[in-house]
């Protein structure tokens, strides 16, 4: 028996606690540990998802907007410079539509379709290109899908234009570099200013 101080002291301070009670078994910390890294690594890859989704959208809205063709330089063997050819390239979050006249030569223009020489035809209607689609951003590329076109030989899932681009202040500059048929023999470099 303890002396009368001890005793009281021992009853009113001291509690036992089982040692059990205090120390996790290894199988729960180990649970708890992996719970913790769980969160952990969640945390990371939605982080990680959310800035590349960031950046393939911070990338898309620099295109976005109205441009005006400035220039269109197209690469040997039927190198060639246009200056200032009628042409706007209009960039949303998702879609963009392009229409110019690839030639520095005027159009003609047809007042009788029923009486108008093939010919003329030819040279009204066959410089003008026109498109719209969807685009997707992968770094400096851009590459865009026909949804509707001119030319109904590029419209089509499979079918596809990428191009290299560069903005510098309120220039784009773009290069068709490779399509649904491989790489583009004599690449064409287009500068719009951008309106809007």
């Amino acid at each position: 028996m303890l002396p009368k101080p001890l005793a009281s002291l021992n009853a009113k301070c001291l509690t036992f606690v089982p040692v059990t009670d205090r120390i996790h078994s290894p199988s729960k910390r180990n649970e708890k540990i992996s719970r913790s890294m769980a969160k952990i690594l969640f945390v990371l890859f939605t982080t990680a998802l959310l800035t590349v989704t960031a950046d393939a959208q911070s990338k898309a809205s620099v295109l976005t907007g109205a441009w005006r063709l400035t220039e269109m330089k197209r690469g040997a063997p039927n190198a060639e410079t246009l200056k200032n050819p009628p042409g706007l390239l209009i960039f949303t979050s998702k879609h963009w539509s392009r229409m110019y006249v690839d030639s520095d030569q005027p159009r003609p223009e047809i007042r009788d379709l029923k009486t108008a020489a093939p010919a003329e035809i030819i040279a009204s209607w066959g410089p003008f290109v026109a498109a719209s689609g969807t685009y997707e951003v992968s770094g400096d590329t851009v590459t865009c899908r026909a949804l509707i076109a001119k030319n109904p030989n590029v419209v089509g899932p499979e079918n596809f234009s990428a191009y290299t681009f560069k903005i510098e202040g309120n220039m784009l500059t773009m290069t068709d570099t490779r399509n649904n048929v491989g790489t583009v023999a004599s690449p064409r470099t287009f500068i719009y200013v951008r309106l809007e």
